[in-house]
């Protein structure tokens, strides 16, 4: 998240389209929120179930997202950026996978 413009950005990505991850920084706009809307990982098994999920719901099926997990990246002591796995197959989320993505977003920072 840049506060200055007041945007979300994808500083990389692998394995989704790049309309989906326009869709996913467009769904973004308008919220007013810069910071993440979660401080710990966010676990879903199927992002239908999710209620904050709801305004993404098309980009994810468009793209066939099933599940996912997305850890909070702490900038400067907020949570603005994300690390986030997308699972095209329904997918249960472990805790190895939940302290793996810990991890792996800890050093991506």
């Amino acid at each position: 998240f840049d506060p200055i413009a007041n945007t979300w950005q994808i500083g990389a990505s692998l394995g989704v389209s790049s309309e989906f991850a326009e869709r996913i920084i467009d769904s973004y706009r308008g919220s007013g929120v810069g910071a993440v809307p979660f401080s710990e990982p966010l676990v879903v098994d199927s992002v239908r179930a999710v209620p904050m999920l709801e305004g993404r719901l098309d980009a994810y099926r468009a793209e066939g997202i099933e599940s996912m997990l997305a850890v909070p990246l702490q900038i400067a002591g907020s949570a603005t950026g994300t690390l986030v796995f997308y699972f095209r197959t329904p997918h249960h989320f472990d805790d190895v996978d939940v302290q793996t993505a810990r991890a792996l977003a800890k050093r991506s920072k």
